[in-house]
């Protein structure tokens, strides 16, 4: 399909060659993520979550939630606010964010970048 648009000979690569190969791969590495997302998601609640996680959660939350509460079955849990208590669906969902927010910003500027480079430069007029 691409090989019918794209020159047989050529020097340089197109700029649309590359904006795809590159949509290809963030595209791949998009898929890879929700597979980790779902993974991360499907764990049982009294498994500890990892540090690198709560800082995800924590950056995301509002400053009355910075001191946070892995949760539990223990009566002790059970008695403190559910918005206290965080949860790997909690975190997850905090991690979809961000990296929603990530590749969206990823794609956009690859987009203005390549928009940009395929703009007609000005050709100084020779008289």
């Amino acid at each position: 399909m691409m090989n019918d648009i794209m020159p047989s000979s050529s020097v340089h690569v197109p700029v649309m060659g590359i904006y795809i190969a590159i949509f290809m791969c963030l595209s791949s590495l998009s898929v890879l993520v929700t597979v980790v997302v779902l993974h991360f998601y499907e764990r049982p609640d009294h498994e500890p979550i990892p540090a690198w996680l709560l800082k995800i959660h924590t950056l995301r939350c509002s400053p009355r939630w910075r001191h946070v509460q892995v949760a539990s079955n223990s009566p002790s849990a059970a008695s403190k606010p559910t918005s206290e208590r965080v949860t790997w669906k909690v975190v997850v969902m905090d991690l979809e964010k961000v990296s929603f927010v990530a590749f969206l910003v990823v794609i956009l500027l690859l987009t203005i970048v390549m928009l940009i480079k395929l703009l007609p430069r000005q050709i100084p007029a020779t008289d």
